[in-house]
């Protein structure tokens, strides 16, 4: 049985994204890179599996994207980084995390602003 873990539906969303906007837990996400999921594969609006946990604010999936290559400070359409997501929703424990692993605070998105 063949397993298309970065299928892509119509609108341009990679199926395993939908695993982290409904799911905390790592392990899947873990199986999932384990079956060839794409760390750094860009949706047809530029995110990324880490800017989704940052946004929805699941530390374990971002520490655990991180350590699997993820890429920190990886821009999206509209200029906008996994720090300004997490910026953004006002998570704090995530904007921490990013900075001391070295997410850039002064990127500039395409309105001018940046995370901070």
């Amino acid at each position: 049985m063949e397993i298309k873990v970065n299928y892509e539906l119509r609108e341009g969303k990679i199926e395993y994204y939908r695993i982290i906007y409904s799911n905390k837990n790592e392990n899947i996400i873990r199986n999932l890179i384990k079956f060839g999921a794409r760390v750094n594969h860009r949706n047809k609006y530029g995110q990324t599996a880490l800017m989704k946990a940052c946004h929805y604010g699941y530390i374990n999936n971002v520490d655990f994207l991180i350590k699997n290559g993820a890429e920190i400070n990886t821009e999206d359409v509209d200029g906008n980084t996994p720090l300004t997501n997490a910026c953004l929703n006002h998570n704090t424990e995530i904007v921490r995390y990013l900075i001391d692993h070295g997410a850039k605070v002064n990127r500039v998105n395409k309105n001018g602003d940046t995370p901070l």
